[in-house]
C-alpha cells in the first residue's frame, strides 16, 4: 500500500523561481471537459502545466489514475526536483521516471519490496496518505472514532493517519 515510515516534516519543498513549463497550446480542445463538475478548475491545472489530456483531444476527467501518473502530477505540483530513488519495476527509460524519483526521494510516495507498483490505480487509502504526509508532520495516535464514514472499519491500518487527516482539514 502507501504505508511505510512517515517524514518527521512536511515535505513540500520551497517553490523554485522558476516558471513551470509544458503548458497545453489548446485546452479547449478537450472535449469532455466542457460541463464537467471540475471544468474550471482542470483548466487551471492545464494552464500551469500540471495536468495534461490523455490524448491531444481527450482529458478524460472521470478516468482513474495510476501511481505513475500521480508522481509525475505531484512532482509537477509541487516543482520537485529530480530525485534519486529507485524501484525494481521502474526503469529509467519510463515516462514517469523523474516523477517517481522525485516523489519516492521526499517521501511522498513509498513503494513496497522494492517496487513501485506504477500501473496499479491509486486508491484513495494511498491518496489520502500522501495528502497527510505534504500537511501534517505529527507524530501522534490517530483514530478513526470521530470519522463519520459507515465503512470506516474498512481503512487499512497504515492509512489511518492520512484519511483522518484528509476528514480533519476538509
Amino acid at each position: 500500500g502507501g504505508g511505510g515510515s512517515t517524514p518527521t516534516t512536511p515535505v513540500i519543498p520551497p517553490k523554485e523561481d522558476k516558471p513551470i513549463t509544458n503548458i497545453p497550446e489548446k485546452e479547449e480542445g478537450f472535449d469532455d471537459i466542457k460541463g464537467h463538475w471540475a471544468e474550471k478548475e482542470i483548466k487551471e491545472l492545464l494552464e500551469k502545466g500540471i495536468l495534461k489530456g490523455v490524448s491531444e483531444n481527450s482529458f478524460d476527467p472521470d478516468g482513474n489514475l495510476t501511481r505513475a501518473q500521480i508522481a509525475v502530477i505531484l512532482k509537477r505540483a509541487l516543482n520537485l526536483q529530480n530525485g534519486d530513488m529507485e524501484f525494481s519495476d521502474v526503469s529509467k527509460h519510463a515516462w514517469y521516471y523523474e516523477g517517481v524519483a522525485s516523489v519516492g526521494s521526499v517521501g511522498l510516495i513509498m513503494g513496497s519490496d522494492g517496487c513501485f507498483r506504477p500501473d496499479d490505480k491509486i486508491t484513495r487509502e494511498e491518496l489520502s496518505t500522501i495528502i497527510a504526509r505534504m500537511i501534517d508532520s505529527e507524530e501522534k495516535e490517530y483514530s478513526l472514532d470521530n470519522l463519520e464514514f459507515s465503512d470506516k472499519e474498512n481503512i487499512s491500518d497504515w492509512a489511518v493517519k492520512g484519511i483522518t487527516v484528509c476528514y480533519e482539514n476538509a
